[in-house]
Parts: structure tokens; sequence; C-alpha cells
């Protein structure tokens, strides 16, 4: 399945226009606050729920892939978007993905007419952006206490495929939990059996919580795209290493793609090393950080590779303040 290998945004929240290039299996986004890391984020996710509309597949989590960004800006159409303004000049708003089997715009020329945007397919095929687009999903930590997802997804796509299977092994393996089951009864309320007792879901700590949540939502994605924002959210230092380790292995065996946006230094060093000590396989697993900036709405981003990354924290180098060293 293709995978996305660059991003471009023109005319989308604060960003006027911006690249993301040479995107890998797994992408590690940092940079300041409003350096556009959740722009980024927010605009792949409006282009899958476009690709849902256009093409009239369901998306794969029972939700818009915008949906979660539509909640925080308490927005109701994923057809709505802030466009830049400058000099009370209104600009298109463009999201543009480019992809192995081929590219494809989202162009919205006003504001005051979303609908008149339309997807232009410039190379390759059609099907296959929107079979990776329109299926993409996303978790951001107020998801962590959203019940919905397994409500959602337990008889679709978790009993069907067992996709509950690396979720406890997940928990015994970050956690130390000795879980041996996860159930959904008719209550709705997801509940952890355990050899002598069980317990509700959310009675837990929210890092086992959201661990489970996240975990369940990569483990029925195929061959698509996984956004996840701030995974440091509820986690211990020493679980997170593990958890970054457990979602690369994952989204490996699944043909995911990971977008990771993040502050924390642990969190960069978990999914770099993660991504390093995975077996190679038919190819290795590329991990890559991407450092953000934004300045009068136009957005840098700087490419270090796992390596790269490494050597500037050797010397004394934060990855997460190279503006401070351009």
């Amino acid at each position: 399945m293709p995978h996305l290998n660059a991003l471009e945004l023109h005319g989308f929240r604060g960003i006027r226009e911006g690249k993301l290039e040479g995107l890998a299996d797994a992408n590690i986004l940092v940079g300041r606050n409003n350096s556009g890391k959740t722009t980024v984020l927010e605009a792949l996710a409006r282009l899958g729920s476009r690709m849902a509309q256009w093409t009239g597949l369901t998306p794969i989590l029972g939700r818009e892939p915008a949906q979660p960004w539509l909640a925080a800006r308490n927005e109701s159409s994923s057809n709505a978007a802030e466009l830049w303004y400058r000099g009370g000049q209104k600009a298109a708003f463009q999201v543009k993905a480019q992809m192995a089997g081929g590219s494809l715009e989202w162009t919205v020329p006003h504001l005051a007419d979303p609908q008149s945007g339309h997807v232009q397919v410039q190379e390759g095929s059609y099907q296959d952006c929107a079979a990776v687009l329109h299926a993409a999903g996303s978790f951001r930590p107020a998801d962590a206490a959203n019940r919905e997802l397994e409500a959602r997804l337990w008889e679709a796509h978790v009993l069907p495929t067992r996709a509950d299977k690396p979720v406890l092994d997940a928990l015994r393996d970050v956690f130390g939990l000795e879980v041996e089951q996860l159930q959904l009864p008719s209550s709705g309320r997801a509940i952890l059996v355990f050899p002598d007792h069980s317990l509700p879901l959310d009675v837990f700590g929210d890092g086992v919580r959201s661990a489970v949540r996240l975990l369940l939502v990569l483990a029925v994605l195929r061959g698509t795209l996984l956004s996840i924002e701030e995974p440091e959210s509820h986690q211990h230092a020493g679980s997170l290493r593990k958890l970054a380790r457990v979602l690369c292995e994952l989204a490996w065996a699944q043909d995911v793609q990971l977008l990771v946006s993040t502050h924390s230094l642990e969190c960069v060093r978990a999914f770099l090393d993660a991504g390093a000590e995975l077996p190679a396989q038919q190819r290795p697993f590329e991990t890559a950080l991407f450092h953000l900036t934004l300045d009068q709405g136009c957005l840098v981003a700087r490419k270090l590779s796992a390596e790269t990354t490494h050597m500037l924290e050797r010397t004394g180098v934060d990855p997460r303040m190279l503006d401070l060293y351009a």
C-alpha cells in the first residue's frame, strides 16, 4: 500500500505555505507552540474526511478522520476551515498529498462556499490515494477517556480479526498486567479479565486507558496512516519507551504509517530507538524527526534522521530547539 511521501499546505489555519518532504514509516514532529505541528495533523485528517465523502467509503474507525479536530475547535463541518488572511486578501485553501502510488490536491477557493472545493488527481491512481487517506486514523490525548472508541470498533473490527490480541500482549509487556482477556459486554463498558478477578477499564489509570484505546485503534487499521498527538500524555518514561516499541512493531505489521507530534524529548528518543531496534524484514523501518518552525505563515520543516538526531544529542544539542542554532 502506498505511503505518504510529502504533504504540502497553502492557506490552511495559520500556515500560509509549507511542505513536509521525505516522510518515513514513523515521523516525529517537534517544535515550539504554534509551530504548525497540530495544523499538519489536522490538515491530513481533513483531507481524509474529504476523501471519504467524495468516494462514499466508510471510515474504519466509525468517525470521520477530522472529527477529533472538529470537536477540539468547536466546529460542526469538516468542510469549513480558517483560511490564511493577509492584508485583507483571502488565499485559497489547498492541501496536496504525494504518495508512491500517485498524488492529489484538494482546493477550496472560497471559505464562504466550502462545497466549491474539488479534488484533482495529478498522477497515479485516485483509488490508491483514496484507499489510504479515507481510512486514516487519529488519536488525541482526550481519546484516553473516549469510551466510544471500543464501542465503535468491537463487533465490526476487533472480534472478527482478534485485534484485541496485540492489545493484551502490550498490557503484559508495557505495564506488567497479567490480563487474560479484554471484553466488551452489553453494558458497553470494557472489562479487563485477570486470572482471579475482573475490572472495568475505566477504573485504571490514564496511562493504561490511553494505551488500550490507542492500541485498539492501531490494531484495526491496515495500509493507512495514524496521527498520534502527544503520546507521552499519561505515560511514565519507562512505559513510554515500551509503548513506543509496541506501536512501531504493530504499525510495521499492519503497514500503517505513523505521524507523531510531541513536546517531549523522552518521546522523541523512545520512537527513534524503537524504530532502530525493529528487526529488518523486507526493508528497514525508517524513523525521522521533523523540526517545525512557523514565521509569518511560512512553515519550514527540517528533517533529521535518527542517526543525526542522536549525534546532535551527543554534542549537547536539543533537537527540539533547532531554531536556536539556525
